[in-house]
């Protein structure tokens, strides 16, 4: 099934998508299987971390070779028909039918080369691309228990592996399967099994050898990797042919990353080292560990608190970092337009659970904590800040309930070679201050304002 197919099975089902109307099914019969968006090529990517980074850097050097690629992810959605602007972030990329309504429709209207759509569970789990002619369908990694509030691990899996069976066009579909951190060889084999064509597969040479997993005969091989505050240096084989890789980008998860991303566009026949060493050295992913520089100080920006705190951990002890500052906060509960998954007995029961969790870790390696707002809810910013507090110990920590604020002052007292770490948020752009209200707040938009007024 081609996307004009998908097209039409989708008008028949709603015939008021995109404002058209039942006529219009006709015309789109009509069209010839040569239609425009024939050539277009799909690259799906599914995994418990790294899909949405991935897919970005995938969709970014695609456009540095000068090829029109739209991209579909939960930190951008870079396309002139969406619902959001380029970096923003958006909870499902791929949520329902007006979406994928909306992909095809550019795909046939703009002459489109790619389309780089990022697969979480909630899209699998409603089948809404079951039917969609990938060319390459990607794994980034699989933990059973990432969505342990929405799956059991067991549905969890599953879920995952349905993405690499049943495939509509298994003779020009290319699977990049990766042998990562949390998979097991069982895993890794089970889902090669899936395909009924060779496979693409990638790791790191230190994991081939943990798993006990021939690493000469995987495709893309990640075997040196140097992890500094200035960024990742790489080593890897890519089809036996040794490529060095250079990059600002912090964090050993994002060398696999980024190995996953060589995987999938040499799958696709357009990876050269030299390109994209060029388009990755400087590269930002919005709100996924990006970083800004400013005045002796770095200041990073991520959705999660770990394994970032553990590494800068390891950067001071290295004397590469003097203090880690933390500034975070604590998802409460009462939502009333979230996804249904925030409103669960499972979600409500295990949020003090979680926040004890977070602050086992931030005492552990922080050296200065400012507790503050981070989507409450119906909840009190100031109960929930308390509540964190009372897990620190005898880190010292400051509750300011102003998310803006918190910042302010994090960076007003920091001094050089001090990493400070905004956590909690990523790329969003709203914050539920409410059970049904919303204000508008984005951290890298709020630190650019703050430096720039300090004149750094």
């Amino acid at each position: 099934m081609n996307l004009t197919q998908i097209k039409q099975k989708l008008l028949t089902k709603n015939p008021q998508l995109g404002k058209k109307n039942q006529q219009l099914i006709q015309k789109e019969k009509n069209k010839s299987a040569g239609s425009k968006e024939s050539h277009v090529k799909l690259i799906g990517i599914t995994g418990s971390r790294g899909k949405s980074t991935t897919a970005y850097l995938v969709h970014t050097y695609l456009k540095s070779l000068g090829y029109h690629s739209l991209l579909y992810s939960s930190i951008s959605m870079d396309t002139k028909r969406g619902y959001y602007s380029p970096n923003e972030a958006s909870e499902t990329p791929v949520c329902h039918d007006e979406i994928l309504y909306q992909i095809i429709e550019e795909a046939e209207d703009d002459d489109v080369d790619y389309i780089v759509l990022e697969i979480n569970e909630t899209t699998l789990e409603k089948g809404l691309v079951k039917d969609i002619p990938f060319t390459v369908r990607a794994l980034t990694n699989i933990n059973p228990k990432h969505n342990h509030e929405q799956y059991t691990s067991d549905d969890y899996v599953k879920l995952k592996y349905s993405f690499f069976q049943d495939i509509p066009n298994p003779n020009d579909c290319t699977c990049v399967i990766g042998l990562t951190d949390m998979m097991t060889k069982d895993q890794f084999d089970t889902i090669k099994s899936f395909h009924y064509t060779p496979t693409y597969t990638y790791s790191s040479q230190y994991l081939c050898r943990l798993r006990n997993v021939d690493y000469n005969s995987v495709d893309v091989l990640l075997y040196e990797m140097d992890n500094s505050i200035e960024g990742l240096q790489l080593k890897l084989k890519v089809d036996g042919i040794i490529n060095e890789i250079s990059t600002n980008l912090l964090m050993p998860y994002n060398a696999m990353n980024m190995t996953c991303a060589i995987a999938i566009l040499n799958a696709l026949g357009v990876y050269q080292v030299d390109d994209f060493n060029r388009c990755i050295k400087n590269v930002q992913i919005p709100g996924r560990m990006e970083v800004i520089k400013a005045n002796g100080r770095t200041i990073a920006i991520d959705l999660f608190l770990n394994p970032a705190l553990e590494t800068f951990y390891e950067l001071k002890q290295k004397g590469q970092i003097d203090q880690i500052h933390v500034v975070t906060g604590a998802i409460g509960t009462g939502f009333q337009y979230w996804n249904d998954a925030f409103r669960t007995p499972q979600f409500i029961n295990k949020r003090h659970e979680a926040r004890q969790f977070a602050m086992d870790i931030v005492k552990q390696y922080a050296d200065r904590v400012y507790l503050t707002e981070n989507d409450q809810a119906a909840e009190s910013v100031l109960d929930i800040c308390q509540e964190l507090r009372g897990y620190l110990g005898d880190i010292p920590s400051s509750i300011i309930t102003n998310r803006e604020e918190a910042i302010q002052k994090a960076i007003e007292n920091s001094t050089e070679n001090n990493l400070i770490l905004i956590t909690g948020r990523g790329n969003k752009r709203t914050l539920c201050d409410s059970a049904t209200t919303m204000k508008i707040i984005k951290d890298s938009e709020v630190v650019k304002s703050i430096l720039k007024e300090k004149g750094w």
